[in-house]
């Protein structure tokens, strides 16, 4: 029971960085790098995030800045339905070769089995404008 309370707290921390504006994927990435979860992202100083090169002061400030809490409470009664689950980059079951790209999603919304999510899968990618050579 402990363990899942800490694990909607950080989801919850993960859901308030998303929510801001101007924070991405890619952004969310380089933070984690950085600070190590969501929740020290959150409480870095003003200090700690001007050093942070990749940040802009639109960013900088949306950090610190209050967050849409209906969104995130939304989200969290949406996990709470059976088979539904919410993986951040800091959980174990996240995928490891999607944490592996350079811009993985910060959250995974998942519906079904988690553990599907770490099994022999195979996808294909298309255009919607191929060259001829793609075609053939």
């Amino acid at each position: 029971m402990i363990d899942e309370v800490r694990r909607l707290a950080r989801l919850r921390d993960w859901l308030a960085l998303l929510a801001l504006p101007g924070i991405g994927a890619v952004t969310c990435r380089a933070l984690f790098e950085r600070f190590g979860s969501a929740r020290a992202i959150r409480e870095a100083s003003d200090a700690d995030l001007a050093a942070c090169p990749f940040l802009t002061q639109r960013q900088r400030r949306a950090l610190h800045g209050p967050v849409d809490e209906a969104v995130i409470d939304d989200t969290l009664e949406w996990v709470a339905y059976p088979g539904h689950d919410c993986l951040t980059l800091e959980d174990p079951h996240y995928p490891p070769l999607l944490a592996e790209i350079p811009a993985p999603p910060p959250v995974l919304y998942v519906r079904g089995h988690v553990a599907a999510l770490s099994a022999l899968q195979i996808a294909i990618v298309g255009s919607r404008r191929p060259s001829p050579d793609g075609r053939a």
